[in-house]
Formats: C-alpha cells, sequence, structure tokens
C-alpha cells in the first residue's frame, strides 16, 4: 500500500485535483481534464480545448488545430519496464490528420528517446494504433493498416515492454509484439497530450485518461481497461 499512497500523492502535486484510484501497485493515472486548471509551470494548455461532459466523465475535445495540453512530468523516468494506458474516442479527421501523435513522451535533452502513441485514419472512418518507440541505437514503430476499429467511440490502447520485447494493445487484445532494447527515460522528460512535441500531427477528438505502469502489466491489470469495459455496458438513450 506504500507504494500507492505515493502515486496517490504524486497525481495530486501534478494534476491538481483527487487520485483517480483503484489502480494496481505503482500506477499513475493521470485524468486530462485536470489538466486545464493547473498552473503553467507544470502544464502548458495550447489553442482552445474544451471541457466537456461524457460517458467517459469530464473529458477534453481536441479541435485538431493547434489544442494540445503540454506536461512538464517524467511518469517513466528510469523504468526499464512499463505499461502506457489510453482511453480516448478519436474523430474522423482523414485525410487532414490522417496520422496524429496522440501522446508524445521526450526529454528535451535528449530527442533521440522518445515514446509515440498515434494513429492512422483511413477514408472508411477507421483507424489503426500505431506506437513508436526509439533510443540512441534503434527505432521501432509497430503498425498494421489492416487492424482497423471505428473512429467516433471509446476506445482504449496500451503499449507494455518488459525484457526486451515493445508490444501494443488495443480494447485488451494484442495486435503487435516485437524486440526492441530500451534506454529508460530520463527525468526531465516532457508529455505532449494532443501533437507531436514539435506542434504537428495534431489529434482531433476526446480524450478521458493516462496510466503510467512501471512494469508490464497483464491486459487483466490494466486500470484504464476496466473503464473502458464499464461504458461499454452504458446503453445509449433511445431517441
Amino acid at each position: 500500500m506504500k507504494n500507492l499512497t505515493v502515486c496517490a500523492l504524486l497525481c495530486l502535486a501534478l494534476a491538481g485535483g483527487s487520485y483517480a484510484g483503484p489502480a494496481p501497485e505503482k500506477t499513475e493515472i493521470w485524468r486530462v481534464a485536470d489538466f486545464m486548471t493547473v498552473s503553467e509551470d507544470k502544464v502548458k494548455v495550447e489553442g482552445k480545448p474544451k471541457l466537456i461532459d461524457s460517458a467517459a466523465g469530464r473529458v477534453v475535445v481536441f479541435n485538431g488545430e493547434g489544442d494540445r495540453i503540454l506536461v512538464n512530468a517524467s511518469p517513466l523516468a528510469g523504468a526499464d519496464a512499463f505499461t502506457v494506458e489510453l482511453l480516448f474516442k478519436p474523430d474522423n479527421s482523414y485525410p487532414k490528420n490522417h496520422d496524429p501523435r496522440i501522446v508524445h513522451i521526450e526529454s528535451p535533452d535528449n530527442s533521440q528517446r522518445r515514446l509515440v502513441l498515434e494513429a492512422r485514419l483511413n477514408k472508411k472512418e477507421q483507424w489503426s494504433f500505431d506506437a513508436f518507440i526509439m533510443s540512441e541505437k534503434k527505432r521501432l514503430p509497430l503498425l498494421d493498416e489492416t487492424l482497423v476499429h471505428p473512429v467516433a467511440e471509446w476506445q482504449h490502447v496500451a503499449v507494455t515492454y518488459n525484457e526486451r520485447v515493445f508490444s501494443t494493445y488495443v480494447n485488451g487484445v494484442q495486435e503487435l509484439s516485437q524486440p526492441f532494447k530500451y534506454l529508460p527515460l530520463p527525468k526531465n522528460t516532457r508529455v505532449s497530450i494532443g501533437a507531436r512535441m514539435n506542434r504537428i500531427h495534431w489529434f482531433k477528438g476526446q480524450i478521458s485518461s493516462l496510466a503510467f505502469t512501471g512494469s508490464a502489466l497483464s491486459v487483466e491489470q490494466m486500470p484504464l481497461l476496466k473503464e473502458l469495459k464499464k461504458l461499454q455496458k452504458i446503453k445509449p438513450a433511445i431517441k
């Protein structure tokens, strides 16, 4: 329980909001809506992202034209294994924003180490998950554009790294996995939510939460996947 308490305090200090537990040991959960009211030394809100109430609770809407949240935090610093999760609802932004970078983690002092969660959209109103990991010695994109999912629905994606293997998951199903020699991220990383770090490849849609764990979780342990399953049980109102 000690580790869980530490993570809770970290979330409170960073986001200025309530901790979003319960979650597995060493998991840090970010509610993106909380960042809209955090001081600029910790978080910089760019453009005009909007807060709305949704089936997933209070979420942030990104317009794909300059909306971004830049967080000065290092949730994966020094970790030699990890899980990153994202709960989001992509809009159909093809062809203008057909390859949005949704989450980009990188140090301003070392652009050779990074982790990026991306989407690839097509003309059929579908998207594929694209995850990219990089170090000084190697870079690895994991993408299969035959594995498609519908836009305009709440979705869960995750990446894990453990024992030199990088893997991707969509809605609890493992999609791709490849060997990779990972070099841990430093303490001064930043997290760009809604665009690539250099302010291109904008994301259009809604983002609820991110989760960071310093170990490779099984799908049964992923806290944001549990939230998606609850969302899927909510039936839309009949009009």
